[in-house]
């Protein structure tokens, strides 16, 4: 409510699937679907608006070998485009996974390590715009990007140098 008392929780610290180790990103669907990038635990969490899970990629890791097999690294910020389809950072990996509306990876991870154009360095959150246009705020790289990401994975990086030299979003 407006004087901000708690009207609903879900999820305890752990591994289990209804627990949560350090949620960095969290994004809602129009539909009400809350996806949540649950960094320790390696995994992106959706759940129903009634707090129902709804999907889960990703899996806690627990040993060196468990690991070395994880897909996501480190999600931490997630966005949602226009179509349901979810973008999430991973951190570590320096890239961004796409996902349907069903949890289910689509394509290949977009981006790399670097500080060219197509590259992030500790990428760490995103949002979306408009349309296509996202904003990924690329943290050791010390700057921001405007991205054209799209449901199908592809990306094509729009950084654009402002006569001042600060990074500016869009064309």
């Amino acid at each position: 409510d407006k004087q901000g008392t708690e009207v609903g929780r879900w999820g305890t610290f752990g591994r289990g699937p209804d627990q949560l180790s350090y949620p960095v990103g969290v994004t809602v669907a129009d539909d009400g679907t809350i996806l949540i990038a649950d960094t320790n635990n390696y995994r992106v969490v959706a759940l129903s608006p009634d707090l129902k899970p709804l999907w889960i990629f990703g899996e806690a890791a627990t040993t060196p070998e468990e690991q070395n097999r994880r897909i996501l690294a480190s999600p931490a910020g997630v966005a949602l485009g226009p179509d349901g389809t979810a973008f999430v950072i991973d951190m570590l990996n320096c890239y961004i996974r796409v996902f349907d509306a069903n949890g289910n990876m689509v394509g290949e991870p977009l981006g790399e390590k670097g500080s060219l154009d197509n590259q992030f360095y500790t990428p760490s959150t995103l949002d979306h715009m408009e349309e296509d246009l996202f904003v990924i705020a690329d943290q050791a790289n010390n700057r921001l990007l405007g991205v054209r990401l799209n449901s199908v994975g592809d990306a094509v990086m729009t950084p654009a140098e402002s006569a001042e030299g600060t990074t500016t979003i869009g064309e």
